[in-house]
């Protein structure tokens, strides 16, 4: 499996898993995840693939992405992204914030 960090923010050291979503088939994936969205601050997220292939598009300038099966993209805070699908795949979505 491939942990890619694009842009540089890892999960933080205390990061604690609170929520997990998915798997989600190509035509089964949530319509705001294929627009632009952030995560809300102080919130982490990692997706992962699980079959077939998936674009990630940061929209900040950050080169996008095209993850395949077995790799997996840190998603940090306030940070605009989008998914491009255009093939049959499976993600799922782990949510994470700062455990206190």
């Amino acid at each position: 499996m491939s942990l890619f960090h694009d842009t540089g923010q890892p999960l933080p050291d205390n990061a604690h898993c609170y929520r997990k979503i998915g798997p989600f088939a190509r035509h089964l994936i949530p319509a705001p995840l294929l627009s632009s969205h952030s995560l809300k601050h102080d919130c982490w997220a990692i997706l992962t693939v699980r079959s077939g292939d998936i674009g990630f598009v940061w929209e900040d300038g950050t080169a996008p992405r095209a993850l395949t099966k077995g790799d997996a993209i840190v998603i940090p805070p306030s940070v605009p992204h989008h998914l491009e699908v255009d093939k049959d795949v499976e993600i799922e979505i782990a949510f994470y914030n700062r455990k206190a």
